[in-house]
């Protein structure tokens, strides 16, 4: 373990979870020489992007359907550099805060079931605290805080923050 402190914030990259990422930055800023990871997990696997971006280029190849610009043969690479422009656009300056502090800004993308995916994560970067966001979902799902159920952060087995909903 190093002795710098490792925090991750769960995106969902939905609209409502702006306000709880801007949050997380500013926790993380109260720390000194945090890791700050930004993560989204695409619950859609790599195999099966595979499989898909496979029969999209059959049909392209028999001339069944047709793209205006060529259709990528790793469509999860294509995923991920999407995600990853999504989180850049997301935190906006805010990681300026983080390396004022000695801090630092990373970004990850997994692939797969959430669940395992984020701990998967935990594991992989020895994290030592995730932040979610919560919004709307939290009275219509009974122990939901978003999309990912309360039990679920609780079996990450390392300190969670929920962070506000937005006021806005």
């Amino acid at each position: 373990k190093t002795d710098r402190f490792k925090m991750v914030y769960f995106d969902d990259l939905d609209h409502n979870s702006r306000s709880a990422l801007h949050f997380a930055i500013e926790m993380a800023h109260g720390f000194e020489n945090v890791d700050f990871i930004h993560t989204h997990i695409c619950p859609t696997s790599r195999a099966e992007m595979k499989k898909i971006s496979d029969q999209v280029l059959e049909l392209v190849t028999k001339g069944d359907i047709n793209f205006p610009d060529s259709f990528p043969s790793d469509l999860s690479s294509k995923a991920e550099s999407n995600i990853k422009d999504q989180l850049t656009d997301r935190i906006g300056g805010a990681s300026l805060l983080l390396s004022a502090s000695g801090g630092s800004y990373q970004q990850s993308v997994y692939f797969g079931e959430i669940i395992p995916q984020m701990k998967a994560m935990i594991e992989d970067e020895k994290a030592d605290l995730a932040v979610f966001g919560r919004h709307e979902f939290l009275h219509k799902k009974p122990w939901g805080i978003g999309k990912v159920p309360f039990w679920s952060m609780l079996s990450l087995n390392i300190p969670i923050v929920v962070a506000p909903a937005s006021r806005e």
